[in-house]
């Protein structure tokens, strides 16, 4: 079947390829053959998008989460993994169906073990993706959630480059300040460091993240209040 499958999408005739991928989808449900589903899913999303067809792709994607949710898949290494795949061969011509792809994906990914932000790794493969096609905006949406902060840090340096002159400090203070919202200090420190031996900026700005640094560190409400009160005016 997923040889006929694979030889009517060859000859072009992808509606009646989408119906039959649509058909073994509920019969494969009916039966929880869900390896067989899940393999047939990913291959199928696949094959549409090496053949431009990024409509079908997408539907193909969708019901794969859809299944996910529906089972109560874990996120893990394999369900990760076979998403993985599929973004993989997206392209920049593909922009709106990757966006739809990538909401879907980490509001399925999203629980209590990453704070309701999606799956890491998802991030951490969307911020790349998204930072290679210069789109620093969304690249940074990702890296915040994702694990690489010095890939980011990298991409702050690039981005904050095409910058005005006296506005470079501002690129590293909000993502410094967005990561201590979301309560990652390590991350915080990491990537402003990595910033600044490149940039060496000297504006009260970056004094003011330097020293909330340490007051966020070392968790004291008297040194916080302390750098309002001195910072207020300049920043």
């Amino acid at each position: 079947v997923l040889q006929k499958l694979e030889n009517t999408i060859q000859q072009g005739d992808y509606y009646h390829a989408q119906q039959m991928y649509k058909t073994l989808y509920h019969r494969y449900t009916l039966k929880k053959k869900f390896f067989e589903l899940e393999s047939m899913l990913v291959q199928g999303a696949i094959l549409m998008l090496k053949h431009k067809q990024p409509n079908s792709a997408n539907e193909l994607a969708l019901l794969l989460i859809t299944h996910y949710k529906e089972t109560q898949a874990p996120v893990n290494k394999d369900t990760i993994g076979s998403l993985l795949q599929i973004f993989s061969h997206y392209t920049p011509a593909f922009s709106s169906q990757l966006r739809i792809f990538i909401k879907n994906a980490i509001n399925w990914s999203s629980n209590k073990d990453n704070n309701d932000q999606g799956s890491p790794e998802l991030h951490d493969a969307f911020a790349i993706y998204y930072d290679d096609e210069s789109d620093f905006g969304l690249a940074q949406t990702h890296y915040l959630r994702g694990t690489k902060p010095l890939l980011f840090a990298d991409m702050l340096i690039k981005w904050a480059s095409l910058g005005y002159e006296d506005e470079k400090d501002l690129f590293i203070a909000r993502a410094v300040l967005q990561y201590l919202c979301l309560s990652k200090t390590v991350y915080a420190s990491t990537i402003f460091t990595d910033f600044q031996k490149a940039m060496n900026l000297d504006t009260p700005l970056i004094n003011f993240l330097e020293f909330l640094l340490i007051t966020v560190e070392q968790k004291s409400t008297s040194l916080f209040n302390m750098l309002k009160q001195n910072y207020m005016i300049s920043i």
